[in-house]
């Protein structure tokens, strides 16, 4: 682990100024200038139990830093051992890691697949080791420097369970799914194992800003488990996305979301989601504490139908939610009717909304009906409509629409 605090305080920080001794110079000012950072970790997990690799860690996970706000991508690698074979098969790249999204590695039509296979080989010590990761037993040059560093957390446990959830996220998706042979006769009770209870606490209190559970639908996680989720996100949250379960943890989705703290980015795809969640979603944005952050909404591939669609579309109407400007709903069977509640929403002069996609569920009638709101709205950059059933009298009404939309500005 090459630790970035370990350069000498007085070295010119990127911008090109002095650093003041600062135990986040100059660390914290690159995390301002970069898209994410890569830790990588020896084979024996030295790093796990160092303090101030933990602390960058943590900076790279929670911290709301420079520019992008804690939405930094962060990736974990360990070399591979190079007596052992993946059980993905031989591999050249001569390390695993556990990464916020999608390696060249992965390919392009097996990404989700491939990645997961991927994560699979990395080493589950090192996650049980962070597990267990304490600021009183973490080596530190200078004693001083946990101190420090604990008060630049706020407490000791934050920096514990923050680099605990970190790696654990990347055991918690083969946590969820059905036990191997092995696993099945000491989870005859269907009670969840012991690392996924470990890891369900560290997350519920940790920082963590990020988390990201994609699923196989040929190998759904069990329900069971999925439901410990419910109690375990973080209330720190700012971006959710869970694809291919049979039930999402709707429970603590609404309880982060009700809080109207964190979270800006949230995604449920083929989560098998009905009217009765898309309006407790609806009832959560639009009555959450406080302005609600919520930027991005995908529910794409679930039965929301007509009722769920229509919730929704309330919810962002009348200027009660000022922050979205992405809504995914398509594949929803929400018909003419949910799709005419949604023009009705974007034709309101307050409506946030930037982008709304509405795949396979436009007709000529909803057609009509997002026509008539390209009018008076003044905000929408991307209407997406792929693999509808729009005919000649609904492709005229949009022309005419966006016309007059474009007229406008």
């Amino acid at each position: 682990w090459l630790a970035a605090f370990a350069m000498p305080p007085e070295l010119p920080a990127p911008d090109g100024s002095r650093a003041a001794g600062s135990p986040s110079v100059p660390y914290d000012k690159v995390l301002g200038t970069v898209d994410g950072t890569v830790s990588i970790i020896d084979l024996e997990g030295e790093a796990l139990n160092r303090l101030w690799p933990a602390y960058e860690m943590y900076l790279s996970t929670a911290e709301a830093v420079g520019p992008t706000r804690g939405h930094l991508l962060h990736d974990i690698f360990v070399p591979l051992n190079p007596e052992a074979v993946p059980a993905s098969g031989p591999s050249s790249l001569g390390a695993v890691g556990i990464t916020d999204g999608f390696t060249k590695g992965d390919g392009i039509t097996r990404m989700r697949e491939s990645k997961s296979e991927r994560e699979l080989d990395f080493p589950v010590a090192l996650i049980r080791t962070a597990l267990t990761f304490r600021v009183s037993g973490a080596g530190v040059t200078d004693l001083s420097d946990s101190a420090r560093i604990v008060k630049l957390v706020g407490a000791a446990e934050h920096l514990e369970a923050t680099v605990a959830a970190r790696l654990g996220a990347g055991l918690l998706e083969r946590l969820l799914l059905p036990p191997g042979r092995a696993e099945q006769v000491a989870s005859s009770r269907q009670e969840p194992p012991v690392q996924l209870r470990n890891v369900a606490n560290a997350m519920r209190r940790s920082r963590l800003r990020r988390l990201r559970l994609v699923f196989d639908p040929a190998r759904p996680p069990l329900e069971a488990r999925v439901a410990l989720l419910n109690t375990a996100l973080p209330m720190a949250l700012r971006d959710l996305r869970i694809t291919c379960v049979a039930q999402a943890p709707l429970e603590g989705v609404l309880r982060v979301l009700g809080t109207g703290g964190e979270l800006e980015t949230l995604s449920l795809v083929a989560c098998s989601l009905d009217a009765a969640a898309g309006k407790a979603i609806a009832a959560a944005i639009a009555n959450a504490k406080g302005d609600s952050r919520l930027t991005s909404l995908d529910l794409t591939g679930n039965a929301l139908g007509a009722q769920g669609a229509t919730a929704l579309a309330h919810a962002l109407r009348g200027g009660t939610n000022k922050a979205m400007r992405r809504l995914s709903l398509g594949y929803n069977q929400i018909g003419s009717e949910g799709v005419a509640a949604v023009a009705q929403a974007i034709a309101e002069p307050d409506c946030p909304l930037e982008g709304i996609a509405l795949d396979r569920e436009v007709d000529d009638a909803g057609a009509v009906e997002l026509g008539k709101a390209l009018v008076t709205n003044r905000r929408l950059r991307v209407l997406r409509c792929k693999y509808s059933t729009i005919g000649d009298v609904g492709a005229l009404a949009i022309v005419a629409g966006l016309a007059a939309h474009l007229a406008a500005e």
